[in-house]
């Protein structure tokens, strides 16, 4: 009897569980090609030292562009009385 295999998790819930991807999730994800992460690893930041390469989950909002915090509006000035 064969076992189908557990199709990938989307990003929805990945980020919510999850600390860090691999390249294969990342690449998925995203829709990329391996020959474009090549082109884009350097302006990617990955965790390595710890067996296979990952990359964080933060790194994966940034080039989603998915603000992590919400971002405040710049104070304004107050007009000086003419």
């Amino acid at each position: 009897m064969k076992t189908k295999k557990k199709e990938s998790s989307t990003w929805e819930e990945l980020k919510k569980t999850r600390e860090a991807v691999t390249i294969g999730e990342f690449l998925s994800m995203m829709g990329w090609t391996h020959s474009k992460f090549s082109r884009q690893r350097k302006k990617i930041r990955m965790i390595e030292g710890f067996g296979y390469p990952m990359i964080p989950v933060s790194e994966v909002r940034r080039i989603l562009g998915e603000s992590v915090a919400p971002r405040r509006k710049p104070r304004r000035k107050p007009k000086a009385a003419a």
